[in-house]
């Protein structure tokens, strides 16, 4: 039986973390990951304090992130870039990195709302009384929640792609 690849077959963990610390500066208030071909965090930088503190903490919350994950996974070769809004209001944006045209991990751009399609506050204070959140603690939280235009979103996604690609071919 043929091994999955891997990212960290093609880049070393070091090289991702210096690659994400860099959109950083640029995006300082949005969460940045790359997961493995399992779903497995291989490294994240700026995790919502929204999902950190709330949701990934809370059972019925939680299931709502799993959900969403897997319905990237399962859309992800759909378009340059798949956009779900998951159940608990946030939007992530994902794409498969490709090495020689093998998928070898995901970029997530996450945790934000689309100029737009902003959710609204009332969402939030429904859904922490709905699932036994600290509603103000809640509240605060996705206060801050960033808000991207889709061309930020564009332009990030290519940056990603060309910098990954032109680190995979050196």
């Amino acid at each position: 039986m043929k091994a999955r690849e891997n990212i960290l077959n093609y880049i070393s963990l070091h090289t991702l973390e210096i690659i994400l610390d860099t959109y950083i500066n640029d995006f300082p208030d949005i969460c940045l990951a790359i997961n493995d071909l399992d779903e497995n965090i291989i490294v994240a930088r700026n995790f919502h304090p929204i999902c950190a503190n709330f949701n990934r903490q809370n059972p019925g919350t939680e299931k709502l992130c799993k959900e969403c994950n897997m319905y990237i996974t399962q859309h992800l070769h759909e378009n340059n870039y798949i956009e779900h809004k998951c159940g608990n209001g946030l939007v992530d944006i994902a794409f498969p990195l490709r090495f020689e045209d093998k998928h070898i991990g995901t970029f997530y751009i996450g945790q934000v709302f689309i100029a737009g399609d902003e959710t609204p506050m009332d969402f939030f204070e429904n859904h922490a009384q709905t699932h036994n959140l600290d509603k103000d603690g809640y509240i605060a939280a996705a206060k801050t929640i960033k808000t991207l235009t889709r061309q930020q979103i564009d332009e990030l996604v290519e940056k990603v792609k060309n910098d990954i690609l032109d680190v995979l071919t050196v």
